[in-house]
């Protein structure tokens, strides 16, 4: 066969083929059936452009109504800007309460992994011995879970 001699895209993109078959210029009848099930061909139609919108502004610049038009959209931008910092100091706030109780949670744990059990050592009976330990052990457990609930109600107190 012979190779077109077009230098370009749009030339060869042009250029009519002959067909196969003599007398044949639609090529869907010459495809097998079950392939005319599967393939489509675009039509050839009319091509639609779509417009892009422009914002309609008045004619005159130094008009009331354009001013009006301006201040209008100075303000949404404003209000937009605000809103959006409202937001940003919204969650600089809920991460700073976050932290505190996160900070606070492992301060308490800190505090009960460290405490030292207190045992009082005297040559008394073992019986005696034994209730002083106790009650020594029940009172440091005590006293830490009265300052856990003292630090609840002031955090909750500074939230609200």
């Amino acid at each position: 066969m012979n190779a077109p001699s077009c230098s370009t895209s749009t030339e060869l993109h042009h250029l009519k083929t002959t067909p196969l078959v003599k007398g044949f210029t639609d090529h869907k009848e010459y495809i097998p059936s079950p392939f005319k099930r599967v393939l489509f061909w675009k039509e050839d139609g009319p091509i639609e452009v779509k417009k892009k919108r422009k914002e309609k502004l008045p004619a005159i610049v130094t008009s009331p109504q354009m001013l009006e038009y301006f201040n209008k959209k100075l303000n949404t931008k404003k209000e937009m800007e605000r809103q959006k910092e409202e937001r940003k100091l919204a969650r600089e706030e809920k991460k700073g309460i976050w932290d505190k109780k996160k900070a606070e949670s492992k301060q308490k744990t800190k505090k009960a992994t460290t405490r030292k059990k207190r045992f009082l050592s005297s040559s008394s009976s073992s019986s005696n011995d034994s209730s002083t330990r106790f009650s020594l052990q029940e009172f440091d457990i005590l006293e830490t879970l009265e300052s856990e609930d003292e630090e609840d109600v002031l955090i909750a107190n500074n939230m609200n």
